[in-house]
């Protein structure tokens, strides 16, 4: 669905064109603000880890709204790392953007 959509029915609009950039042990994740009328609802951003195993995912960082990036570091050498991000509206969460796949 498109951003205009999610905010036509009413949902947190998902964050959307996320990309990762990989510098040795770190990546640098950077996604896109949502439309005008929507983003001014947005209160922050949470990223997550998702195991290749399971699917389960492990919270790694919550932003404030008027970020849209994140430097992570320290990450493992010859992992392969899945990430999604999310908006929140106060409590409510956005669906997921599409997964970001990276490899250290």
């Amino acid at each position: 669905l498109t951003n205009y959509i999610w905010g036509y029915l009413g949902d947190v609009v998902p964050p959307f064109n996320v990309t990762a950039s990989v510098d040795g042990a770190s990546v640098f994740l950077q996604w896109d603000a949502g439309p005008q009328e929507s983003q001014e609802k947005v209160t922050g951003y949470n990223i997550y880890f998702v195991s290749d195993v399971d699917d389960s995912k492990v919270l790694i960082e919550n932003l404030p709204g008027n970020e849209f990036s994140i430097l992570i570091d320290e990450l493992s050498p010859g992992e392969t790392y899945q990430v999604i991000v999310s908006a929140m509206e106060g409590e409510r969460e956005s669906g997921f953007s599409y997964p970001v796949f990276f490899s250290i």
